[in-house]
């Protein structure tokens, strides 16, 4: 079966940006034995995630192959005059949308 992924806008892992405390990460450490491929160690008990490192993952453990994951890298926290970022900008933020589609490429004969 042929995969084709695109991943949106997302945080960064800034330390500006997107800092988590040992609460946030648990889960992550408990869920993934290679939790340390997208959490960056920022001071003590703290750690920035790397979203598109963490999703990336995923997608080619479920088989995606790289070269059809495609996506974009702009930070929604750094660039929230063009994007909405509920973390940046708190409950007053806009909000984004995604679309997910399955589609076959079979077609009755």
């Amino acid at each position: 079966m042929d995969h084709s992924t695109s991943m949106s806008t997302h945080l960064k892992h800034h330390p500006c940006c997107y800092t988590l405390d040992r609460r946030a990460v648990g889960p992550f450490q408990d869920q993934f034995p290679t939790w340390e491929q997208f959490f960056i160690p920022h001071g003590p008990e703290h750690w920035t995630m790397d979203l598109l490192t963490a999703n990336t993952l995923q997608l080619r453990a479920a088989g995606v192959p790289a070269a059809q994951i495609d996506t974009a890298s702009i930070c929604t926290a750094c660039h929230k005059h063009d994007l909405y970022s509920h973390r940046a900008e708190g409950p007053e933020a806009g909000r984004g949308m995604a679309l997910v589609a399955l589609t076959s490429c079979a077609r009755a004969q």
